[in-house]
């Protein structure tokens, strides 16, 4: 009866922890960002999952925007508005299981030349 308990608790933890790694991330506030400065060296779409990934120059981490082509951005006019500018990008910081070392960064907000081109940060 008691190795039944034990593995009951170590399967209850093993859920809880699973649920809160695959936790989608939803109205992020300033608080929970960080902020990069960089210049964006390209974009690219993926239609199968409809997110965006901005490519920073010097910068080996992975900036996307989740679900980003379903939002109406357009990636020609994202090229044209953003590559080789400065940019500020606001991403939600923390790590996770499946990103432990927080290499991969959700894009909160995206701004260019003081111009918001994606947005959705909750105020505070």
């Amino acid at each position: 009866m008691q190795i039944l308990v034990r593995i009951l608790v170590i399967c209850c933890l093993f859920m809880g922890l699973t649920i809160f790694a695959l936790r989608p991330i939803y109205n992020p506030t300033p608080a929970e960002c960080a902020t990069v400065h960089a210049e964006i060296e390209g974009i690219t779409g993926n239609p199968d999952n409809f997110d965006i990934a901005l490519h920073l120059k010097d910068d080996p981490n992975f900036y996307y925007i989740n679900r980003g082509l379903e939002t109406g951005l357009d990636i020609a006019d994202l090229r044209n508005h953003t590559t080789q500018k400065s940019s500020v990008i606001h991403y939600v910081k923390g790590k996770s299981i499946l990103n432990p070392f927080g290499s991969v960064r959700h894009v909160a907000r995206l701004e260019v030349d003081g111009k918001i081109l994606y947005n959705e940060l909750e105020s505070p």
